[in-house]
């Protein structure tokens, strides 16, 4: 994990306004700032689909900023997107979490071959392998003739091993 990068709950307060039903933020400040206005959604969305904006000239993830924002604190070191939109930033959307347990809500890797979450191919035994992390140890169970059936009995296992029912979603 890089360097957390803390935030003023007042200092950002006194820039922006936040409304948890919607998870919209605004600037409230009234001085142009680039081509950003009072009452305009700041920031861009980034590669991954994370809003973020620039303060003082770096770059923070807006979800973190409306958490200092509603909680009045510095936020923790992991937050969540709890349904796995990354601009959907709600504050019932967001909680926070360890590193594990966020791992543990991620969607389908894009250079995922299989269609499934952990499953493999294995050519040298013909055989698909399912894999998942758990107390930071990899467990793995070989065997099966189908990425489908893997992927099924991986399923049974993850759910007992705390994994969210989004992990692995597609979308």
């Amino acid at each position: 994990m890089r360097e957390r990068l803390h935030i003023d709950p007042a200092h950002v307060r006194s820039l922006y306004s936040y409304n948890p039903d919607t998870g919209l933020l605004t600037n409230t400040y009234k001085e142009c700032t680039g081509n950003r206005r009072e009452g305009e959604e700041p920031g861009f969305l980034d590669r991954l689909g994370y809003r973020q904006t620039k303060m003082k000239g770096v770059n923070y993830l807006v979800h973190r900023i409306i958490w200092a924002i509603y909680y009045q604190e510095d936020p923790p070191d992991y937050l969540d997107h709890i349904n796995g939109i990354p601009d959907d930033n709600r504050i019932i959307n967001l909680r926070e979490v360890t590193c594990s347990l966020n791992q543990k809500n991620a969607k389908l890797r894009s250079d995922n071959t299989s269609g499934f979450t952990g499953v493999e191919y294995r050519k040298s035994t013909g055989e698909y392998v399912f894999s998942y992390s758990i107390a930071g140890r990899r467990v793995y169970s070989y065997g099966y003739l189908s990425a489908s059936e893997a992927s099924q009995a991986r399923l049974k296992e993850v759910s007992q091993a705390g994994y969210h029912e989004n992990h692995g979603r597609a979308v």
